[in-house]
């Protein structure tokens, strides 16, 4: 069943409220013009019922412009994650500055409680702008993992700023300075410490150590620092004590 929500505002308001509307247990955040395969749905339900238990299935898409005209085949062509054999991405298995993540609707993510807390976090986050995929994506993915599918399953658009150049630049490369990695890692714990009570219920303690760990290595003493200051304010008593861990 497909219902339209109407929606104005900026990309994530409009997506959000989409979000809020949906009662599946899987969703996707598309663009106007994406044109989804015959089989797409039933690749990744598949997945994500079958094959393995995790927050997200991954697929390729071909790359178009305004008029339909394919300019790549491929959205993840060079990626290195894609080229290794083992499909099954671990949680908190790849840095942030790795690139291997395809458009969003390529992406088919598994709806909870989890992502309910972090979309709502991110609603006050101005910073967030134009990445706030990008860090749910890391968010739902860094939980328990993902999926990677063989094949192109969609055509996605491509902004015309974008498809002057490769076609591709756009897509899987959120932050690209120190300074924009370390503020995403910061909007990353800061929701996770406003959400401690639904982490600590929900997540083993060997996940929040290694989450901590993720999010706080390698960026230095300055950046170990911010996120102290972020888990003080929240009151996040398990995070400080990770973090001084």
């Amino acid at each position: 069943q497909v219902k339209v929500v109407p929606a104005a505002g900026s990309q994530f308001e409009r997506h959000h409220k989409g979000y809020l509307a949906a009662r599946g247990e899987y969703l996707v955040f598309a663009e106007a013009g994406t044109l989804f395969d015959a089989w797409f749905a039933a690749r990744h339900l598949h997945a994500h019922r079958y094959l393995a238990l995790v927050n997200a299935t991954l697929c390729d898409a071909r790359l178009v412009d305004a008029g339909g005209g394919v300019l790549r085949e491929s959205s993840i062509a060079g990626f290195e994650r894609w080229k290794q054999p083992h499909r099954h991405v671990l949680p908190l298995s790849a840095s942030l500055r790795e690139r291997w993540f395809p458009p969003p609707a390529a992406c088919v993510l598994r709806k909870s409680r989890f992502t309910d807390a972090f979309l709502a976090g991110l609603a006050s986050h101005r910073s967030a702008g134009a990445i706030w995929y990008w860090l749910l994506l890391q968010f739902t993915h860094n939980l328990a993992g993902s999926l990677l599918l063989d094949g192109a399953l969609l055509e996605c658009p491509v902004p015309e700023q974008h498809s002057r150049g490769s076609g591709a630049t756009h897509f899987g490369r959120a932050a690209a300075a120190q300074s924009e990695f370390e503020q995403a890692a910061a909007v990353l714990f800061e929701v996770y410490c406003a959400n401690q009570p639904i982490f600590r219920a929900h997540l083993p303690p060997a996940w929040h150590a290694r989450f901590v760990g993720w999010i706080k290595d390698p960026q230095g003493k300055a950046h170990a620092a911010r996120l102290k200051t972020i888990a003080v304010a929240a009151k996040a008593t398990l995070a400080l004590r990770l973090l001084d861990a």
